[in-house]
Formats: structure tokens, C-alpha cells, sequence
């Protein structure tokens, strides 16, 4: 376990495929650079709970708390599948959270929410040809005809150097404000579509 600081967690989406976790949070920060860390704690595999922090970096402080939000994502295997698990960050030692099966290893989830501002989150694996890959969602530009469809493109960066050839699910995010729903989100390019979830 680091020394790094507890963070303050504002929300998470976690999702089983196979037999990976995949935890995503966002959490509220006062640095503009901070980045987030999550590790799991030693008993781990009996009772699956994972830490939270925070890692500072040099761009300075905002002097008003919690003024950046700065999101995160790691992947763990050997945790017993459809396990309870816990989180733990700076308000609580053990709080519960929701992790949804998915067959493929994505989901979209879009928050409208009356009085909150509108965003939409994209989380998934993908089957990295080794180990280390870095991996970001961008938007596609210009996008499709259809307004309704979100379109995405995978960029995937290899590590540098050799690697073993080892097929990897390595875990990608993509977060948006977006007040108006979208019914899917596509990433034509890796032939994947993902239905978008609506919370109003």
C-alpha cells in the first residue's frame, strides 16, 4: 500500500467481464494535475476492498477545495466473481458499491438528472495485444448523421521496447458532459456499439 492520500470519491462505475474488475472513479480534487491511484487492499481475494488516493502533482493548488474533478480506472483479476466489493477513500473506511455483469465488456451510462449537470461516461476493456498498452477514447470528427449516436475512436499507444506477446484486457474510459441522450455509443473502427443507459 502507498502513502499516497485518501481521495474523495464523487462516483464510480464498475463492471465484471470474464474474470477482470474493472473499478472507474472520479473523485474531487484541489490540484490541477492530480492523478488517481487505486489499489486493493491485502485481503483483497476474501473480501474485495479497494483504496483510493490521490496523487498530487506540480501544477499547483487551487485555493478553493474541490475544484477539479479527475477520473481514474485499473483492472484486477483473481477477485472471486459476483463478490460483494468495497471501496474505500477518505469518507469512508467500507462503502459498497455497484458492479454490473456485462457480456461485453462495456457500458454507457448517461446522468440526467434533474438540477445536475448532464455527462456521460463510456467504460470497457480492450483485448491489447501485450502487456502496457495506454489507451484513450476520443471523439470522431465530424460525427454520423444520426445525433442520437455517439462515435468514438480507440487510440492505442504500445509500450515502448519489446513485450511478450500476451493478449491483455486493458481498461479505457471516456467522459463527456452531455445534456442531450444518446441511445448508443459506437467505436466503428473496433466494430463495437454500446447502448447507453439513461438516468433522469
Amino acid at each position: 500500500m502507498s502513502d499516497l492520500p485518501l481521495a474523495k470519491v464523487l462516483r464510480t462505475k464498475s463492471i465484471w467481464f470474464n474474470d477482470q474488475l474493472l473499478i472507474y472513479v472520479e473523485i474531487s480534487t484541489d490540484s490541477v494535475d492530480s492523478k488517481v491511484v487505486i489499489e486493493s487492499e491485502p485481503n483483497a481475494a476474501s473480501r474485495p476492498t479497494f483504496v483510493v488516493r490521490e496523487r498530487s502533482g506540480n501544477a499547483g493548488i487551487n485555493p478553493t477545495p474541490g475544484s477539479y474533478t479527475k477520473s481514474g480506472v485499473a483492472s484486477f483479476s483473481k477477485i472471486q466473481k459476483g463478490a460483494k466489493v468495497f471501496l474505500h477513500d477518505s469518507a469512508s473506511q467500507s462503502k459498497e458499491i455497484t458492479v454490473i455483469q456485462s457480456s461485453t465488456g462495456w457500458i454507457a451510462h448517461q446522468n440526467l438528472m434533474p438540477m445536475q449537470k448532464g455527462h456521460l461516461i463510456v467504460v470497457g476493456f480492450y483485448s491489447a495485444p501485450t502487456p502496457n498498452y495506454v489507451l484513450e477514447l476520443s471523439e470522431v470528427v465530424p460525427q454520423g448523421i444520426n445525433a442520437k449516436i455517439l462515435m468514438l475512436r480507440l487510440i492505442k499507444t504500445p509500450p515502448p521496447g519489446s513485450a511478450a506477446d500476451v493478449i491483455t484486457l486493458t481498461p479505457v474510459y471516456f467522459k463527456k458532459e452531455a445534456s442531450d441522450p444518446y441511445d448508443k455509443v459506437q467505436i466503428p473502427d473496433e466494430h463495437i456499439s454500446i447502448p447507453v443507459e439513461i438516468f433522469r
